[in-house]
């Protein structure tokens, strides 16, 4: 059986935190070692998690301060040891039994490679009751070209992210990571690099509660709030930032396509004139499936937000 390395930042998370981890002790014809660091919680997270592992010796913890849920799971991601295969894993979810034997098939031929498993979730409510699937199961989410998905919105959550040793070192060369989460990052790692293997069938529980980091009501108000909160944020230009990121960490040489190095490099410096943006804007590739989506980013462009 492969050996799967979970890695999980937890943070004040005592209510479901025990739910988690069994399900992932529970993974079927894989071997898993679980990392888990903690962030500081002042509840009773590490002790639930301590009691796990004396019965566990496959679970280990580390317990640091307090420095947020990105660089977190990078130091997570640093600590770990060897294993065939990572996944990372949010706190308050729920794995279904075959969710890691799956993803690993998924990637069978490739672990030598930059690759990437991905795939759609259940959206449950607390007591995790199934309310929706995050993506309609006959969509596939990576069916665009991939400059397309370097801009775009509602990709693939990184609970569901599955991938090879290579991709977790490529990833570890920008460590800490900035700004930006560890699953941001990876995703177009693997877009720039290697491969990702999207599945539409769920295979995780994602649970929707009042202490969420990040949700996913999918309602009209919920929508609206999000675009708002985008638009209204202090921090600018977060997509050309992270093209900067990738094109200082990685070698022209090593991009799988030279027009994805060329559109980076267009989408670093967008923010520098009226020109550039405008310039963006008429790239065919710069569009999201709805129109309205299409319009936002436009908007965002102009505004220096993307």
């Amino acid at each position: 059986m492969k050996n799967v390395a979970v890695l999980m930042s937890t943070y004040n998370g005592e209510l479901y935190i025990r739910d988690q981890i069994k399900s992932i002790l529970a993974q079927k014809d894989v071997n898993v070692i679980l990392y888990i660091r903690d962030d500081g919680s002042n509840d009773k997270t590490c002790q639930i998690i301590e009691e796990m592992s004396a019965s566990n010796p496959c679970i280990h913890l580390i317990k640091g301060r307090n420095i947020g849920w990105k660089k977190s799971f990078f130091e997570c991601l640093k600590n770990a040891g060897q294993a065939d295969f990572y996944a990372f894993s949010d706190q308050d979810d729920v794995w279904l039994p075959d969710k890691l034997y799956q993803s690993i098939k998924s990637l069978s031929g490739k672990e030598d490679s930059v690759a990437l498993y991905a795939g759609n979730v259940w959206v449950t409510d607390e007591k995790l009751k199934i309310v929706r699937s995050f993506c309609p199961m006959h969509i596939d989410m990576l069916n665009r070209p991939p400059r397309q998905m370097l801009l775009q919105d509602g990709m693939p959550g990184g609970l569901t992210y599955v991938f090879t040793n290579k991709a977790r070192t490529m990833l570890l060369r920008l460590y800490p990571g900035g700004d930006y989460g560890h699953d941001y990052l990876l995703f177009r790692i693997c877009l720039c690099f290697g491969e990702i293997i999207y599945d539409s069938e769920p295979k995780t529980l994602y649970r929707q509660h009042g202490n969420n980091a990040i949700g996913a009501s999918g309602n009209m108000r919920w929508w609206i709030a999000r675009k708002i909160a985008t638009l209204r944020r202090k921090a600018t230009a977060p997509a050309s930032s992270a093209a900067k990121l990738l094109l200082m960490n990685y070698s022209r040489e090593e991009y799988k396509d030279e027009s994805l190095y060329l559109f980076l490099k267009e989408l670093s410096e967008y923010p520098n004139s009226i020109i550039n943006k405008i310039k963006l804007i008429c790239n065919p590739d710069v569009k999201r499936r709805k129109t309205i989506d299409t319009y936002l980013l436009y908007l965002k462009i102009l505004m220096g937000k993307l």
